[in-house]
């Protein structure tokens, strides 16, 4: 029998899509009515599918709830907020990884299920036998496209993973496309415009800001240019305003928005675009500050550069 404060199915589903917090506050007390209903539901999330393949809903009602709290502590689990290396997470992974019902479930959950977290992929890799690797080799295949972003989410995996010959292999592919996308990125042809001539690897991230002060201290324009070889996403640029509803942004893989008119420009045209728009928005540029890979006088010339010298 259900009980009276039983969610809804699409409620539950719902949530359960944002993650696991939820159900692991709540879940443990409903009802087995409610459980055999909500792990029958119509869901391909894999989260969902975790719990379908770990309760089964024709199982007596004891044995139902002691699977079901089983399995919501397993998704908890995977929804840890600890670094990624950190001791928790390692130490859950492998312990789900030990865990026969819960690896299969897992394992499916990987293989049939949509948005698979990564945390599912790690206790994958952490277990590393061959079923595990099976239900992982879906997830690799676009990353190993290596135009595909979800190769540097992948590379991650690393950290985690038993130290078997067929993982290794994976892992060293995984390695081999992101160094071959790295190679061939746009970013590096910058490496000439910049003045700092064929370099191999190259990011910076440069903040930017007005001289020009809001409020009496805090400057009126705002942002941040970022170019990475190491990314798909390789080049970015953001400039908020205090006082103006919305922001501009643009670059390789950003829906570009832009509340100041001011537009966008290609990453080897930045210097004009720069300056024109500290123009339109009347400001002058402080000094940047400036993180990168390089040092010294190549550090030195990207500041240059973009300020137009």
């Amino acid at each position: 029998m259900a009980k009276p404060d039983d969610p809804s199915i699409d409620d539950a589903l719902k949530a359960l899509e944002r993650g696991a917090f939820w159900l692991g506050r709540s879940g443990k007390g409903f009802s087995p009515a409610f459980v055999r209903a909500f792990v029958a539901a119509e869901s391909r999330n894999a989260r969902h599918v975790l719990l379908e393949l770990a309760v089964p809903a024709d199982l007596p009602d004891d044995e139902l709830m002691t699977r079901w709290r089983r399995a919501v502590e397993a998704l908890r689990g995977l929804d840890l907020t600890h670094a990624w290396g950190a001791k928790p997470r390692r130490e859950r992974f492998r312990a789900l990884a030990a865990d026969p019902v819960m690896l299969a479930a897992i394992q499916g959950a990987a293989a049939l299920g949509e948005n698979v977290p990564i945390d599912m992929l790690a206790v994958l890799v952490a277990d590393g036998s061959d079923a595990s690797i099976d239900a992982l080799i879906p997830h690799l295949g676009n990353a190993l496209d290596k135009r595909d972003s979800r190769l540097d989410r992948l590379r991650r995996l690393r950290t985690h993973a038993a130290d078997t010959p067929r993982m290794r292999a994976l892992l060293a592919e995984l390695d081999d496309t992101y160094d071959a996308r790295n190679a061939s990125s746009p970013a590096l042809a910058l490496g000439p415009i910049i003045g700092i001539g064929g370099v191999s690897l190259l990011w910076f991230d440069a903040r930017i800001w007005s001289r020009e002060v809001y409020a009496g201290h805090t400057a009126r324009v705002q942002g941040t240019i970022s170019v990475d070889s190491r990314r798909t996403d390789w080049f970015r640029v953001y400039v908020s305003e205090y006082g103006v509803q919305g922001s501009t942004r643009f670059g390789s893989h950003v829906a570009a928005e832009d509340h100041h008119g001011v537009g966008a420009c290609d990453a080897a045209d930045l210097p004009a675009w720069l300056a024109a728009t500290a123009k339109h928005l009347r400001v002058t540029w402080d000094d940047y500050f400036l993180s990168s890979n390089l040092r010294g006088t190549k550090r030195e010339r990207i500041a240059a550069w973009l300020d137009g010298r």
